[in-house]
């Protein structure tokens, strides 16, 4: 699980689904503290989570070849997409509303 939005209850809510021996990658930083409630699935199932800055730690580079390969399937994450920058300048009137409903939210510019 890569988590890149800094929403760090996300890897909460995702947290029970993860398949044993699952890493989960925090990317996204937002000041805030990370829970887990799931504490005893994480250790049952040897689940580690660990954190990476991906474009200066060398991570960025191996999800991209991740990518290539067809092993990460990166359309999958975009759960929305905001067809101008109208609509990008009334979203961000409330951010946690976009974090709250979000993976990854792409904005069309000039189509």
């Amino acid at each position: 699980m890569i988590e890149a939005s800094g929403r760090l209850d996300n890897v909460d809510r995702a947290f029970r689904r993860l398949a044993p021996s699952a890493r989960v990658m925090l990317l996204g930083r937002s000041g805030t503290a990370l829970s887990i409630a799931a504490v005893d699935h994480m250790i049952t199932n040897a689940i580690s989570v660990a954190g990476s800055r991906g474009h200066l730690g060398g991570v960025l580079p191996r999800v991209i070849g991740l990518y290539r390969a067809g092993l990460l399937p990166l359309p999958e994450v975009v759960t929305g997409v905001l067809e101008s920058l109208e609509d990008l300048a009334l979203a961000l009137r409330e951010p946690d509303a976009i974090a709250g409903e979000h993976c990854k939210l792409l904005v069309r510019i000039g189509s």
